[in-house]
């Protein structure tokens, strides 16, 4: 149930983010620094935009739900190895 309503915020909730700046990114270019700001790391996701699907929305909602699996994982594979070590050091002692 938590992971479907991940799912909704992930792919149809992201769609109603703003495409204004933050509050960081509009202090940045006020003061004139934004310049020497890093610029993002190339990757498969960069602005939840997706080789090969060309909709904007489509891609949005795929980078949110794509993403949502991504944590869920690396949060379920932690929480799985986490139980099992704490569970070999309670049987340890006992």
């Amino acid at each position: 149930m938590v992971l479907a309503a991940a799912f909704v915020v992930g792919g149809y909730v992201s769609l109603l983010a703003s495409s204004s700046p933050d509050g960081l990114e509009r202090v940045a270019e006020a003061q004139g620094f934004l310049m020497f700001s890093a610029q993002p790391a190339e990757g498969i996701l960069t602005d939840y935009q997706m080789p090969g699907v060309d909709d904007a929305a489509l891609a949005t909602s795929l980078a949110g739900m794509i993403g949502t699996l991504f944590v869920f994982g690396a949060l379920f594979f932690l929480g799985t190895s986490l139980y099992r070590i704490r569970s070999e050091d309670e049987e340890g002692i006992l």
